[in-house]
């Protein structure tokens, strides 16, 4: 438990770190993110914080570009849409969240094909294309965010490993976007951790309207 704790804290930290490093174009042109200088001692604190400056740096340019963001959530449970709502002035750009966690409400909330969910599992690229579809038509959002995974610390198998998360962003007007990831020797609470930040990258990437940040 020590060396997951310490790991985590790692690797908010090299997250940050490198957040804290680069710029992010938009029309208005390059503008960089405020700098951190913190001491090693300090990792610790910002566990929670790097999500949090994630989530102010969506919101930010979501607003700036006018731009409306709708969630989909099922491994998470609406911990991304949670996570935005923390920043004042979400309400702006945050047009409404889905929590699909069962397989029903992927059907009946967003419309994904239950005969696709049958077939590959709701743990798949192609279901979470559909969610990130469905939560776009469904909504007056412009981009839609959609996870799916296994958090374990049960369901796991060969070919879907507890850790893996399909991600899909949707965008009216713009190509479809689809990542998968193992989020591997996590516990649970931080495979869920790890994918709002991924999902949170995902968001700032199209709403500057360029790619971001690639963090492995």
């Amino acid at each position: 438990m020590v060396l997951l704790a310490e790991k985590r804290v790692l690797r908010h930290w090299q997250v940050l770190a490198y957040i804290c490093r680069i710029l992010i174009y938009n029309a208005a042109g390059w503008v960089a993110i405020p700098s951190c200088n913190h001491s090693v001692k300090d990792q610790a604190m910002y566990a929670h914080s790097v999500a949090t400056e994630m989530a102010k740096e969506a919101i930010k340019f979501a607003i700036r570009n006018e731009i409306k963001i709708v969630t989909a959530e099922s491994c998470t449970a609406g911990l991304v849409s949670a996570t935005l709502t923390e920043v004042a002035g979400a309400s702006a750009v945050l047009d409404r969240g889905f929590v699909t966690y069962s397989n029903e409400a992927k059907v009946e909330m967003l419309g994904v094909d239950a005969g696709l969910i049958d077939k590959l599992g709701a743990v798949s690229e192609e279901v979470a294309r559909a969610m990130a579809d469905g939560a776009l038509e469904k909504s007056n959002a412009d981009i839609a965010i959609a996870v799916t995974g296994i958090a374990g610390p049960d369901g796991g198998t060969p070919e879907k490993p507890v850790g893996l998360v399909h991600f899909a962003l949707s965008r009216k007007g713009k190509e479809q976007r689809h990542e998968r990831r193992i989020f591997s020797a996590m516990d649970r609470a931080n495979v869920r951790a790890a994918t709002v930040e991924r999902a949170l990258v995902m968001l700032i990437e199209s709403v500057t309207n360029r790619g971001f940040v690639s963090i492995d």
